[in-house]
């Protein structure tokens, strides 16, 4: 059974199977959730709270769904905001309102470093990129990993984009979105065009400022090989080849209609199963 999590404002979590849609459990909860998210392929459920950095561990195969299991205060110090499943390693990634990424195991519950974790290579958080954020004051909108583990990235309220190589834990590709970024000479042109012709972005930079001004949703995503980074921006949607040492810019679609300024992106690369009657 695939099931779909909710967090709730009012104090719980519910879940959904996928296929019908229909409510498969609840956990109801003593404190106002921030995010959650499963722990693997465990029946566990990891909830971070708004106001407090504890996350807490949930068994829906357990007795009781509503009892915590266990309670993790060494891991972030302040609220969490996002955390995601590294599948392939085991191991989760969470970032706190303060900008600090962490690792952890979603087994034993500990930060990981090549000590204990053989799916990265860093001895300790300094050898790696997981404290600019931080540095920089950044607030992230959004968190996703690669479904080949590779790599995750992160955007930001600024609308700066970070790509991090997993196993490092060190940026790859950095890139600034923001309408500051589009005031500068040569920034609308198209790459390749021979004729420096400028893209018409009609009102979609003052959309940008004003979703800048609000903190308003900006999410990237990979493609199913996790080597092509997709994000919307004032041209349209740029596409983005990512290599282990950065980036290149290798399409932008969606430049024609200048109204529209895509924040959000998903991608779906299966083949669909379509009952025959309907088509």
């Amino acid at each position: 059974m695939t099931v779909l999590r909710w967090t709730m404002p009012k104090d719980s979590v519910k879940l959904f199977e996928v296929a019908q849609f229909d409510m498969a459990g609840m956990i109801e909860l003593d404190f106002t959730p921030s995010y959650a998210v499963w722990l693997g392929k465990q029946a566990k459920i990891v909830v971070s709270e708004v106001d407090n950095s504890c996350l807490r561990i949930y068994d829906m195969d357990g007795d009781d769904p509503s009892k915590v299991l266990t309670v993790l205060d060494h891991i972030h110090s302040y609220p969490v905001t996002h955390i995601a499943l590294v599948s392939p390693a085991e191991v989760m990634i969470s970032v706190d309102t303060k900008g600090l990424i962490e690792y952890w195991s979603n087994d034993s519950y500990q930060l990981v470093s090549c000590q204990n974790c053989k799916s990265v290579n860093f001895r300790v958080k300094s050898e790696t990129g997981l404290f600019e954020l931080a540095k920089a004051k950044m607030q992230v909108l959004h968190l996703e990993v690669a479904g080949s583990g590779k790599r995750f990235v992160v955007t930001c309220a600024s609308r700066k984009i970070m790509v991090f190589d997993f196993v490092t834990g060190r940026t790859i590709y950095v890139a600034d979105e923001s309408a500051a970024s589009y005031a500068k000479e040569g920034a609308l042109t198209l790459p390749g065009s021979s004729s420096g012709e400028e893209v018409a972005v009609g009102s979609r930079l003052k959309q940008l400022a004003s979703l800048e001004s609000e903190r308003s949703p900006f999410e990237a995503t990979f493609d199913k090989s996790g080597d092509v980074l997709i994000y919307g921006c004032p041209l349209g949607v740029k596409m983005v080849l990512l290599t282990p040492k950065g980036g290149s810019l290798v399409r932008i679609i969606g430049t024609e209609d200048t109204d529209l300024h895509y924040t959000g992106l998903a991608l779906y690369q299966g083949t669909p199963k379509v009952d025959k009657q309907y088509l």
